[in-house]
């Protein structure tokens, strides 16, 4: 007995099994018991050869046949190709001669064209230079028309501005002396009190001198009597103005309280209209000491600032007022 898990390998070894010749592909139909399997190749080998070589011829003669006419289907397949290639290369020629055609066509439509254009640009652009010298030109004649009225209303412009300046000189000039003179008028005539004006003239000639030329003047009706004085360059090495207001001997000093606080208010003013009033004010105390200064505007004004307010070498300052206990 064989055990199930055993069959199978026990076929295959099993030398009563039934087996086909190794040789049944070339004809051999014997079928024999595994055990007489080497006895039979043994005894036919011969006759094995012999049918390996008749199946040998065989297999060649079929494949001699399968050749010659697999060569012939591909001769017949070759030409015809050939023939087809033939066609198509014809074909091909056709078209490429008529694209050359076409091309060559093309090419000389396109040469017209360009050369077409290549005129009208041109004379376009000859217009167009034209055009553009006669605007230029005219452009030229407009701008000297008018360069040469800026250039009279230049001159007439001069003319004015001097003629202006003149007569604004002669205006300042004539303030002046029409100040001057109303000043030694109320000086005659009556006692001078704020709101005044005081001039200080000949500005460059000063420097740092001490001007006390300004007539004097009383705080009020019965009041103190008063003086201003300046220095055009109080400080060495600085460009500053200072202002001093004196106690001078007046009518009514006996009269009046010593020591006495008071406030003094001045102005710069400029006599054309063109500055506002530079103003300032100081407090100080009046004593009965005359010759020093009581109240002083140190510093009064910068020079930079100072400029504007100088006319014809001159300052003119407005004593608005004098405050008093």
């Amino acid at each position: 007995r064989v055990e199930r898990q055993n069959l199978e390998q026990h076929l295959k070894e099993c030398s009563l099994q039934e087996v086909e010749c190794d040789f049944s592909y070339a004809g051999c139909q014997v079928k024999l018991q595994r055990k007489d399997f080497a006895r039979h190749m043994e005894e036919n080998a011969q006759n094995h050869m012999r049918m390996t070589q008749g199946k040998l011829r065989d297999v060649a003669a079929g494949m001699d046949n399968q050749i010659a006419g697999l060569q012939k289907a591909n001769t017949d397949q070759k030409e015809k190709l050939e023939e087809e290639i033939a066609q198509l290369q014809e074909r091909v020629k056709e078209v490429q001669d008529q694209k050359n055609r076409q091309i060559a066509e093309l090419q000389k439509a396109s040469r017209n064209q360009k050369e077409k254009f290549e005129t009208q640009l041109q004379q376009v652009n000859v217009d167009l230079q034209k055009r553009v010298k006669e605007v230029q030109d005219q452009k030229n004649r407009q701008i000297s028309e008018v360069q040469e009225a800026l250039k009279q209303k230049d001159r007439q412009l001069a003319g004015i501005a001097a003629q202006v300046r003149e007569k604004d000189e002669q205006i300042t000039r004539l303030v002046a002396a029409l100040s001057e003179r109303v000043e030694s008028l109320e000086e005659r005539v009556s006692i001078r009190i704020p709101p005044l004006v005081v001039i200080m003239p000949n500005f460059k000639e000063l420097q740092s001198e001490l001007w006390k030329g300004a007539p004097c003047f009383y705080t009020h009706n019965r009041g103190y009597r008063l003086q201003v004085g300046a220095v055009a360059n109080s400080d060495a090495g600085s460009r500053v103005m200072s202002v001093y207001v004196y106690v001078v001997k007046g009518d009514f000093d006996d009269q009046l309280k010593w020591p006495q606080r008071a406030i003094v208010t001045l102005q710069l003013i400029d006599p054309t209209g063109r500055h506002e009033p530079y103003e300032r004010s100081m407090q100080g105390e009046l004593k009965r000491v005359l010759g020093s200064p009581r109240i002083s505007f140190r510093p009064f004004i910068d020079h930079t600032e100072l400029e504007k307010y100088i006319h014809n070498d001159s300052l003119r300052f407005r004593v608005v007022s004098v405050k008093v206990d």
